[in-house]
């Protein structure tokens, strides 16, 4: 338990996240900006400095509060989206992604998803449910006093709006935004009719003729927080058992795809050995290789140990951390309220994580695997170990691709106290 335990949220952060100073912090530096090319990692609309920090002080530690790259589209709920869908038996206030702390650039910084209403401070794992984190952490922002949050009526009422192709800023719509039960009268006040029009110019950056086809993006005081070191929270990483990781973006991205070398499911093992190779010579990328396949196929150990994230950061996961593993996220998700209740005195429930399926503009190919354990050749399976060895030592998970549960150890752990532990 930290010492000099106070309610969360903690005065302090609760006073700068929910003033007008932060409401206006993105909107006053031009985020989120308009991308060149939004399938470009590298693209600058993505970095995670284009907005300004916010320096937060609590007892035992202090910590900077941003939007980072401040692009947080929703799209539209009910099956209207091309990009995502909701899994059976999941629902969701907002279909949301959060990628606008994540780095993407090289030069980016790492920042953890910080929302107001839980300590937690949650970093990506990709192709571990990470489309799914999104909405969940809008969900854990709502307030239980509030029939509807901000993000999910912008949503309702914008994507509302769309008719025959063309969507419309009604009035009553730019009224409510601009009103008390969405900007703020006062936040509105100190904006110039000019910076309100840009404002609202930027919402529609990612809209397109049709409505499947189509996200917003929200204004930018509206985005999770994000936090540079998670000082006085519990890091959460959802986490997926590597043999499925690997074989779900090779599925997703390369499986049938006449841009890549290795197409069918037989190139699996020789796909695994270039990505060994690239790992043990990681400069320069080997061609067929791209940053992208690279990011979303990091180890743990790669994910916790990036030099992208600040050096309080790193000291921070080594020092605790909650993992939630998707085999067994039920399970998991009763050990963190556990593990708030016992160290932060956070016994609310956090609301179930919706499973969001990506089906993106290329969607899952009709193409059936062969056999699991046909897949996984002995030297493929030698080649996982080593690429994978922090996931099996310290997620609980099996070497044998046979076994896809985790098998064993704790999801949390805790050396020190967070008062004490990470914080700058």
């Amino acid at each position: 338990m930290p010492h000099n335990w106070q309610p969360w949220p903690p005065t302090e952060l609760r006073r700068n996240l929910g003033s007008d100073d932060w409401q206006l912090l993105g909107v006053r530096a031009g985020v989120p900006r308009q991308c060149q090319n939004r399938f470009d990692d590298q693209d600058k609309c993505k970095d995670t400095s284009n907005s300004p920090s916010l320096r937060v002080c609590w007892t035992g530690w202090c910590d900077d509060y941003s939007v980072g790259s401040g692009y947080c589209p929703v799209y539209p709920l009910d099956g209207e989206s091309a990009f995502f869908e909701l899994g059976n038996g999941s629902s969701s206030p907002v279909l949301a992604v959060t990628s606008h702390c994540s780095a993407k650039r090289a030069n980016s910084s790492q920042l953890f998803f910080c929302p107001l209403r839980a300590p937690i401070a949650v970093a990506v794992m990709m192709k571990a449910g990470s489309s799914s984190v999104g909405s969940w952490l809008h969900a854990v922002e709502i307030d239980s006093e509030v029939a509807d949050s901000r993000p999910t009526e912008f949503s309702r009422r914008l994507f509302g709006a769309f008719r025959d192709g063309q969507l419309t800023v009604s009035r009553k719509f730019l009224s409510w935004f601009f009103g008390p039960h969405g900007l703020g009268v006062p936040v509105t006040s100190r904006l110039q009719p000019s910076a309100r029009r840009a404002l609202v110019k930027r919402f529609f950056f990612e809209t397109r003729p049709h409505k499947l086809a189509s996200k917003l993006l929200l204004p930018p005081g509206w985005c999770v927080p994000c936090c540079a070191a998670g000082s006085g929270r519990l890091p959460v990483m959802l986490v997926r058992n590597p043999y499925r990781r690997v074989y779900s973006y090779f599925r997703h991205k390369w499986l049938s795809n006449p841009r890549k070398p290795l197409t069918e499911w037989r190139d699996l093992p020789e796909f695994v050995r270039k990505l060994l190779e690239q790992r043990l010579k990681p400069a320069p990328l080997a061609s067929p290789f791209t940053e992208q396949d690279l990011r979303h196929l990091l180890s743990f150990g790669d994910l916790v140990r990036d030099l992208r994230w600040s050096a309080a950061a790193r000291e921070t996961m080594r020092t605790r951390m909650c993992v939630l593993r998707l085999e067994v996220l039920k399970t998991d998700l009763l050990h963190l309220h556990a593990v708030l209740c016992r160290w932060f005195h956070f016994c609310q429930r956090l609301p179930a994580i919706p499973e969001l399926i990506p089906t993106g503009m290329r969607p899952y190919l009709p193409i059936p695997p062969p056999p699991w354990a046909e897949i996984w050749t002995e030297d493929a399976v030698q080649d996982m170990r080593t690429i994978f060895a922090t996931d099996f030592e310290e997620l609980g998970y099996s070497t044998d691709p046979l076994k896809q549960a985790p098998v064993s150890r704790s999801p949390c752990w805790m050396r020190g106290s967070p008062s004490e532990s990470g914080d700058s």
